[in-house]
């Protein structure tokens, strides 16, 4: 009872004139939307009937056939179907790109890029020197204890 008494106005008479009234809150706002829903889609469904009507006579008015009048709403239609789909791939794409470099950035290998003094090859073989390239048998360090 006092649940009845809490709950929006709106929602109470939305209900109430169609003879529904033990539903929980949570039912009764799902309800009220779904009314919602298809108020807008009766509306959309007017407006589409009275443009296709508008478009029909114009072409009877002009001697020409009445399919003729329906080539706008039928355009209407499918530009809305190919903007909805080129937006879709065009998130796909976005989402792809992100996916890409987040890949390419886990699988870089920083570490390699940047030589530290203590990668350089200290023991004998063909590397640059205090001579440029050749081989070396013993460290390009003349202070180094290393002796090879």
């Amino acid at each position: 009872m006092i649940e009845n008494v809490l709950i929006e106005k709106s929602s109470q008479t939305l209900t109430n004139r169609m003879g529904i009234v033990n539903m929980s809150k949570q039912n009764k706002e799902a309800y009220n939307r779904g009314v919602k829903a298809a108020g807008i889609w009766r509306q959309l469904k007017k407006l589409l009937a009275n443009c296709d009507q508008r478009c029909t006579v114009w072409a009877r008015n002009h001697n020409a056939p009445a399919w003729v009048g329906r080539i706008p709403l039928v355009t209407a239609i499918l530009a809305s179907l190919t903007g909805i789909i080129a937006g879709g791939l065009f998130i796909a794409f976005i989402v792809v790109f992100i996916w890409a470099i987040a890949f390419i950035l886990q699988h870089a290998d920083i570490k390699k890029s940047v030589e530290d003094e203590d990668s350089r090859p200290h023991g004998p073989g063909y590397r640059y020197g205090q001579d440029g390239f050749g081989y070396y048998s013993g460290s390009d360090d003349i202070t180094s204890d290393r002796i090879d």
